[in-house]
């Protein structure tokens, strides 16, 4: 045995690297100061499951919290009301999702920077003064399309009504940049503008040669309210700031505040004009377990 041994170790030393190769494949032990390492041969059932390769997508990843929302009574109201929310922001394989404040929408075609396809959010219903017709909770569907790199982000939006007070069409675009700092808190500041229909305008911010009446007998309004039929065009300007706090592996805080500004006709609206303001506030608040 000893001498097998002495007898191999003399043909490594003494043959190339292909000889020693073969040698090795033939079964004579490799030199003591290069050990063979042999690779292990993986099974099927050996073989990660494709939900912890961390190239994949997670199938399923859920976030459900509770949130409070301030935001104004209605479009161009100078107070505001709160409200609970749920908070919900669920994924599914980065293809499908449902965010409390973004809606249910679908990742028709997405790559590593840009995402676009069908989306369906929401409108809270608005409280107007006495005299003018409230709006109800809307559904709007439509298009998104979204482009990011780096700390940047820019997106755009066109929704159309399909159920609700409103019957007519809107858009926005934005852009922003995100930041992560120390202690896991990550902050993201948006800049946006929209446009709005005819139609949508008139919903929100028009009278009627009715609710004008109203309006000027309900609030003792003098000069008397007139008729207002806004037009088609843009809304609105908007600046916002949303930060996310992790507090643990699982749980964190999360808020929003934002600042507008309308612009044009929804701004001369009487609702505005006269009884409200043409700077909005919305902030809201909550916090959220991450399953």
């Amino acid at each position: 045995m000893i001498g097998k041994i002495l007898g191999g170790l003399a043909l490594l030393l003494a043959s190339g690297p292909a000889q020693a190769a073969e040698a090795i494949r033939q079964g004579v032990p490799a030199p003591p100061d290069k050990p063979r390492v042999e690779k292990p041969v993986r099974t099927a059932a050996a073989q990660p499951a494709a939900a912890t390769d961390p190239d994949q997508p997670k199938t399923w990843d859920v976030t459900l919290g509770l949130a409070a929302i301030m935001f104004p009574k209605y479009e161009g109201a100078d107070a505001v009301t709160v409200w609970p929310l749920p908070y919900i922001d669920v994924k599914w394989k980065d293809i499908i999702f449902l965010n409390t404040f973004e809606g249910l929408g679908w990742n028709a075609w997405k790559t590593r920077n840009f995402r676009v396809g069908p989306v369906v959010t929401y409108v809270l219903p608005g409280d107007k003064i006495s005299g003018a017709n409230d709006t109800d909770f809307g559904i709007y569907g439509g298009l998104f399309a979204e482009f990011a790199f780096d700390y940047w982000k820019f997106d755009a939006k066109i929704l159309q009504s399909l159920m609700g007070s409103s019957e007519g069409q809107k858009a926005e675009i934005g852009m922003g940049a995100g930041i992560k700092l120390e202690r896991k808190v990550s902050l993201f500041a948006r800049l946006s503008t929209s446009w709005a229909s005819e139609n949508e305008m008139k919903t929100y911010f028009g009278l009627s040669d009715r609710e004008a009446s109203d309006v000027t007998q309900f609030q003792n309004a003098k000069p008397k309210v007139l008729t207002y039929a806004p037009g088609a065009g843009m809304k609105d300007v908007a600046l916002s700031l949303n930060v996310g706090w992790d507090v643990s592996e699982r749980w964190k805080i999360l808020g929003e505040g934002k600042y507008s500004y309308l612009l044009g006709d929804a701004a001369d609206s009487p609702l505005v004009d006269r009884f409200g303001s043409a700077n909005q506030f919305t902030l809201w608040t909550g916090v959220a377990y991450k399953f």
